[in-house]
Parts: structure tokens; C-alpha cells; sequence
């Protein structure tokens, strides 16, 4: 089953978060006119200033990797836990046993009343009664105790100790293991089926999964993932971004049917313009494919709650839902592939700084990320999640590891969000795919003319509310070779 930060659907595939991955790219400086950005956001490239540095539990300045191992919570001994369960189940056992005299009292009454015999025993009755009801009282003190004890004494305690931890790791600039964590060490749920509210209050989906290893290998035999290093700069179409000691490679593709070049915009904030998009690989144009195959009903599902939330058929006029319905229709959703390949020096430095931070243009509307090497982690800003410190409510920041295999499927157009690369050589480097939705600059231009506030809600909670329904599913490699075999 495919789980992920999704509403209360399930996921019947191996599925699961999703920012773009840009590395350090250009982050927004601030939405305009209540919209998204219009141009696309590189994470590669640390072009602007984010929301303010992260409130992660990692050292703020870039220090000393030491660890500071988890402490135990407080709370006493194990065996004194165990001693106070068993007093508590004791308790509670006494508790239903008077509960029981007390009824069996009560229709004795009855019957006595009934024969006429009640007036002999009705003074005993009353007095057991009282003696039951303030051994009951004693038993429901004792009870909220223990309960106090054993539950709520050792949680303020834990909790109150990882503060004093993230103090110290905050003041000696030391690197905390990593979770999923919010601001100071707050352990955050995986909240897998729930939407949260990303820029502006926006709600958004996190889906996540992982590929089957078969299906993970079978990608890493594909050469442009496992070649050699000296190797990447002759490889067709894949731009170099290297500035030692950060060493960054990105490739555009298209993932439809065609062997051949589509013309469509490049998603390199540094270019944007249209061109003859090359085709990814077979294999990789087959996996994406088999993705749209699969998910064939949620997806034209989706289409059609977007054409109802539509004001084009009274108005006759696009809106946001109508241009994103037509570009599903066409089957342009993850049909735009960025795949990223970074090692080198890791970009803790711009995740400080809050230059690592961004949202994405519409093209991440629909977004899957896939990593097939490495490890790097994807910092998001939830607004759901926040917060109470010092009496001011603050977004919560939640941490999301990702290795080889992991993908999750998001609209990263809505959420600030930063990718976080440690330092590595070219053996441990990440290759990641992000697959968007394509469309040229004359079709993006008409959506954002389009829009409206009304119009971009609509399309937000339709989008939102579907992805968390949805029981999306990741594709087996045997569906993927079907796909394969069609392909020229």
C-alpha cells in the first residue's frame, strides 16, 4: 500500500513527499498579486533570499557535526512503570466490580419495593450505598494519579529535556540526527492523510512511496544514472553547472510517447524559453507512462472536478481550472523531467541563510520526485502544523529524509520548501528525477492572464481534496515493460 501525506485515501502501490529538489536555486522573494511566482524556481542556484533562515534543530552556522544522542525520556524506573500499570488496571478493576454491587444493590431495592418489604432494609441500603460511592470516589482519584504519573509527568519531562538538548546543540552550533521534527525539536506525526496549508494558507497534499528494488535497479542500469564521472560531460543534452567545489548537472527532457524532440519551455529560470525538447530514455519515458496508465482514473477524475469547478462553460473565458484540466486532458502531467545529479560541497550554508528556499512556477502544480542515488532531505514550511512559542504562532518546519527509491508526489507551486545536500563525493551523489507538467510559454502565459482569486481557490481545494481521496499507485516493473514494448 502506497502511503504519504495524503487525505484519507489509501495508496494500494508502494507510494509515498514533493518539492522540486533545485538545489539552492532562485527562492521567491514573495508572491505577486496573492499568486505564485511566475517564473520557475532552480533550487541550484541560491539566486535570492528565502523566507528567513530554517528553525530546524541543526546548528544554525554550518559548525561542528558532533551528535547529540537522543536521551531517554524521564519518568522512573521500568519497573516502577510497570508496578504503576499494574495498580492502574488494579484500580480500574475495582472500579467496574463496585459499579456492578452497585446495580445488583439497586435491584434489590426495586424487588423489595415491589413485595412491600422495602422498609426493613431501606436505611442499609442507603448506607451501603454511600460507603460504595466514596470507595468509587477514592478508586477515581488513585486512578487520575497514576494516569498523571505514569503518562503526563513523563511527557512534560521528555519534552522539556529535548528543549534543554536543542538549547545546546543551538548555542555550541552542534548537528542533530535527523527526524521528522518542527521548530525546537517538536516530534511532529507523519500525518500521511491530511492537507496542510502551505503559502498564503494554500492546501496542498504530500504523497509518499518507494520503488519496489526491482524496479530501482532496473533504473540504475540506465547509464545516465550510474556512469562514470569523467564521463557526465559528454552525455547528450545535460547541462554542466559546475563550480568546484559544488558539482551540479541537470538534464530537460520530455517523458511522452515520442521518441522524438516537443517543443516546450525550459524550466531553467536562468532561460525559460521554449525549445525542441529532447526524449528521456526508454525506459525512463516508459516508467512515467506507466504511472499516467495506472493512475488513469484519479487523474481524469481530477479533470473532471476541475472542469466543474470551472467558470469557462458559463463564461466562455479560461480560468486556473480550466488551463490545468486541458493540460491533464493532453496528458502533459510528468511529462516534463528535470533530472539532477549534485555532489560536492553540501548547501547547509544557503539553508541558513534562507537562500535555499523557494517555491515552484505552475509547472509543479503536479509533482513527482523520485531519487534513484544518494541522500538528501526536503525541508518544508507547513503552516497546519504550527507552533505556540513565547505566545507567537510560527509555521512549523518538517524534515523529510530521502534515499535511493523514494518518491512522493506534491504541488510544490504552493509550499516554500528547500532541498538539503550534505557534502559528498561522486559515489555517494544524488541523482533525483522531478517530473512536472509541460507546457510551452504561450500556454503559461494564458493561465497566469487567466487567473483570478476565486478562480485560483477553486482550483487549489479541488487539486488538494483529490490527491488526498486518491489511492495512487506505483507502477510494477512488469506494467513498466509493457509501456516499453510500445515505445519506437
Amino acid at each position: 500500500m502506497m502511503y504519504g501525506r495524503v487525505g484519507y485515501g489509501e495508496l494500494s502501490g508502494p507510494m509515498g513527499s514533493a518539492h522540486d529538489g533545485r538545489r539552492g536555486g532562485s527562492s521567491l522573494s514573495g508572491p505577486l498579486d496573492g499568486f505564485p511566482p511566475t517564473t520557475e524556481e532552480d533550487g541550484l542556484r541560491g539566486r535570492g533570499g528565502g523566507a528567513g533562515a530554517m528553525a530546524s534543530a541543526s546548528g544554525r552556522h554550518g559548525g561542528s557535526s558532533r551528535a547529540i544522542p537522543p536521551a531517554a525520556p524521564a519518568g522512573g524506573t521500568k519497573g516502577n512503570a510497570k508496578g504503576n500499570r499494574r495498580s492502574f488496571h488494579r484500580r480500574r478493576l475495582a472500579l467496574k466490580v463496585a459499579v456492578v454491587v452497585l446495580t445488583v444493590i439497586s435491584a434489590f431495592a426495586v424487588y423489595l419495593s415491589l413485595t412491600g418489604r422495602s422498609g426493613v432494609v431501606e436505611e442499609k441500603v442507603d448506607r451501603l450505598k454511600q460507603s460504595v460511592g466514596r470507595k468509587m470516589d477514592k478508586v477515581k482519584s488513585r486512578m487520575d494519579r497514576v494516569k498523571k504519573t505514569t503518562v503526563e509527568r513523563p511527557r512534560r519531562a521528555a519534552k522539556a529535556l529535548m528543549e534543554r538538548v536543542h538549547d545546546t546543540a543551538d548555542r555550541y552550533h552542534l548537528h542533530l540526527p535527523a527526524s521528522d521534527q518542527g521548530e525546537r525539536g517538536e516530534l511532529l506525526e507523519t500525518n500521511v492523510r491530511s492537507i496542510d496549508e502551505g503559502l498564503q494558507s494554500w492546501p496542498f497534499v504530500m504523497i509518499k512511496s518507494k520503488l519496489d528494488d526491482n524496479l530501482l535497479s532496473r533504473f540504475l542500469d540506465e547509464h545516465l544514472y550510474s556512469c562514470e564521472e569523467d564521463t557526465l560531460s559528454h552525455v547528450p543534452d545535460l547541462d554542466s553547472r559546475v563550480s568546484p567545489p559544488v558539482y551540479v548537472y541537470e538534464g530537460h527532457y520530455h517523458a511522452l510517447a515520442t521518441g522524438g524532440t516537443v517543443y516546450s519551455k525550459n524550466p531553467d529560470p536562468t532561460k525559460g524559453n521554449d525549445f525542441d525538447k529532447p526524449a528521456a530514455s526508454r525506459f525512463t519515458r516508459a516508467f512515467y507512462m506507466a504511472f499516467r496508465e495506472v493512475n488513469r482514473e484519479i487523474f481524469d477524475g481530477l479533470r473532471e472536478e476541475l472542469v466543474k469547478a470551472s467558470s469557462h462553460g458559463t463564461t466562455g473565458t479560461d480560468d486556473a481550472c480550466h488551463v490545468l484540466a486541458q493540460w491533464i486532458e493532453r496528458g502533459n502531467h510528468f511529462a516534463d523531467l528535470s533530472v539532477q545529479i549534485h555532489y560536492g560541497e553540501g548547501n547547509r550554508p544557503k539553508l541558513v541563510s534562507g537562500a535555499a528556499w523557494h517555491a515552484d512556477a505552475e509547472n509543479s502544480l503536479l509533482h513527482l520526485a523520485l531519487t534513484l542515488r544518494g541522500e538528501r532531505k526536503l525541508h518544508t514550511r507547513r503552516n497546519r502544523l504550527a507552533s505556540v512559542r513565547g505566545g507567537k504562532l510560527s509555521p512549523a518546519e518538517v524534515v523529510e529524509g530521502q534515499s535511493p527509491g523514494d518518491l512522493y508526489l506534491t504541488s510544490s507551486t504552493l509550499v516554500r520548501h528547500a532541498p538539503e545536500f550534505r557534502t559528498t563525493t561522486y559515489e555517494e551523489r544524488v541523482v533525483a528525477i522531478h517530473a512536472r507538467i509541460l507546457y510551452t510559454n504561450d500556454e503559461v502565459r494564458r493561465f497566469r492572464e487567466s487567473r483570478t482569486p476565486e478562480g485560483w481557490r477553486k482550483m487549489t481545494e479541488v487539486l488538494s481534496k483529490t490527491l488526498a481521496r486518491a489511492k495512487l499507485v506505483v507502477p510494477s516493473l512488469h506494467q513498466v515493460d509493457r509501456q516499453l514494448a510500445r515505445l519506437l
